[in-house]
C-alpha cells in the first residue's frame, strides 16, 4: 500500500511536495490509527488496507477531474496484468 516517491538529486523544490503528501497522509490515516488498538502487525495491516480503500472512494484523483481515486483504479484494472501467485518456498 505504500509507494516510494523520491526527490530528484539537487531538486530542493520537490521536497515540499513530498512533505505535503506525508502531512496529508498523517491527517487522513494515522490520526485515526491513534484511536485504535492493534495487537499484531496483521491487524494493523488489515485496518490500514480498509482505511486506504475508504479514502480512495473519497479523494478526487488529481489528474482526472470528477473521478475519485477508486473510480480511476476500477477503470485501469482492466488494463493491468494479473498478480502472480505467491512464492511458497
Amino acid at each position: 500500500l505504500f509507494d516510494p516517491d523520491f526527490c530528484n538529486v539537487a531538486s530542493g523544490w520537490e521536497k515540499g511536495i513530498v512533505e505535503k503528501n506525508v502531512q496529508d497522509s498523517r491527517r487522513r490515516i494515522w490520526l485515526d490509527a491513534q484511536n485504535c488498538m492493534f495487537h499484531t502487525f496483521e491487524e494493523l495491516n488489515v485496518w490500514l488496507g480498509q482505511r486506504c480503500r475508504s479514502l480512495w472512494s473519497e479523494l478526487v484523483h488529481p489528474q482526472y477531474n470528477g473521478l475519485t481515486v477508486a473510480e480511476v483504479l476500477e477503470l485501469e484494472q482492466v488494463e493491468m496484468m494479473p498478480m502472480p501467485t505467491a512464492f511458497d518456498g
